[in-house]
């Protein structure tokens, strides 16, 4: 992707619909800043859920 900027621009244009590459940049790791913090979330209150699952038994 590096090598071909004009393929990389076209396939990015394609799969978000931007043409605009400092908007899809901006706007994919905004969205990889949320998801990830929500994955955070959701496993930190696994383990917190097991860990009480574990005190109780």
């Amino acid at each position: 992707m590096c090598i071909d900027i004009n393929a990389t621009n076209n396939l990015l244009a394609l799969v978000t619909g931007y043409h605009n590459n400092e908007s899809t940049a901006f706007h994919l790791l905004y969205l990889r800043v949320c998801y990830s913090g929500m994955l955070f979330g959701v496993a930190l209150a696994a383990i917190v859920a097991w860990f009480l699952r574990k005190i109780n038994s």
